[in-house]
């Protein structure tokens, strides 16, 4: 019989995370985006322009990389746990004590170096990822498609039809506590929390994440209401990225409000987009235009009086 722990996961990542945990998981974020606040100037439209790029991308991976952990296998027992377990069942030890941790833990090493501890808590026994359950993964420079993850992820499923992970769909709420996600162009801390939806087809695999509060990341905030979605096509090992929602930057008196134009799209064997467009909208009609042009270009261009012309343009460096 599988025993009841009084502290749950989600409520040990509710106590970490700073907002998000109260909220419910109705299909969308009834919070409406502001108004575009933020003055777009020649000195801040490129780095206006790489910091939301940065923030909603950023968090793809994130979200993306702690949710295929969720819905990887459910952790089985390591002999090493299941010995501890009997040794502390016959030593007269409580079940409640052992038996749960011990026999939902494991331990995998990274693609590309760290690990990862994960722990499924099966709240009603029957070895199934089912509404109620809750997984909970702690990263230590996991390795995956060139970054490198540290920090906490945590899943809850609130609803569950089909048999994931093979095919279905499953929605529920996704945490972030204090996850870094470390690349060659620097460092992103992400905390917060979010709904969540995941559908597996035969063909496409669909992740969208909506966010019913606000998220941190470094010194700027995703604001509450912005949508972002990863969609993955095994058939073509192809996948897209689409950004919708608006940003904040600490300092900054308005939000910069941003919608994906062309769908942000790469090969699933390499880790960043070749192709795709991010709008910016600002204050007085003012607006930025982020577009990858190849694997290593990004074209910067903005309209800084808001007639609808380009006034200026820039290349960068992509990816960020």
């Amino acid at each position: 019989m599988r025993a009841t722990v009084p502290i749950t996961f989600s409520a040990l990542v509710c106590t970490l995370v700073s907002s998000g945990c109260s909220g419910s998981n109705d299909g969308g974020a009834s919070t409406l985006l502001p108004t575009p606040g933020v003055e777009i100037t020649q000195a801040n439209a490129q780095d206006l322009a790489l910091r939301t790029l940065r923030s909603a991308f950023g968090f793809v991976d994130a979200a993306e990389v702690g949710s295929n952990l969720a819905f990887a296998a459910p952790p089985l027992p390591s002999q090493v746990a299941l010995a501890t377990v009997a040794a502390a069942l016959a030593s007269g030890s409580p079940a409640s004590a052992v038996l749960l941790p011990a026999s939902v833990s494991s331990t995998a090493e990274g693609p590309e170096g760290g690990q990862v501890l994960r722990a499924w808590e099966d709240q009603d026994g029957d070895g199934r990822l089912s509404p109620g359950d809750s997984i909970l993964s702690v990263l230590t420079a996991y390795g995956d498609r060139g970054r490198s993850f540290s920090g906490i992820v945590m899943l809850d499923v609130f609803a569950v039809t089909g048999v994931p992970p093979l095919v279905g769909v499953t929605s529920g709420r996704l945490s972030l506590v204090n996850l870094t996600v470390t690349s060659d162009a620097g460092t992103a801390a992400f905390a917060g929390s979010m709904q969540f939806r995941r559908e597996t087809r035969l063909t496409v695999e669909l992740f969208e994440m909506v966010l019913d509060a606000d998220l941190e990341v470094d010194e700027a905030t995703l604001q509450a209401g912005t949508r972002i979605a990863f969609n993955r096509y095994p058939q073509t090992e192809t996948f897209a990225m689409f950004a919708d929602g608006s940003l904040l930057v600490d300092g900054s008196p308005g939000a910069v409000v941003f919608a994906t134009s062309v769908p942000f799209s790469g090969l699933s064997f390499l880790p960043d987009p070749y192709a795709g467009e991010l709008v910016l909208s600002g204050g007085q009609r003012r607006t930025i235009t982020a577009r990858v042009m190849s694997l290593t270009t990004l074209r910067i261009q903005a309209d800084l009086d808001g007639d609808g012309k380009v006034d200026e343009t820039a290349m960068s460096t992509w990816p960020l």
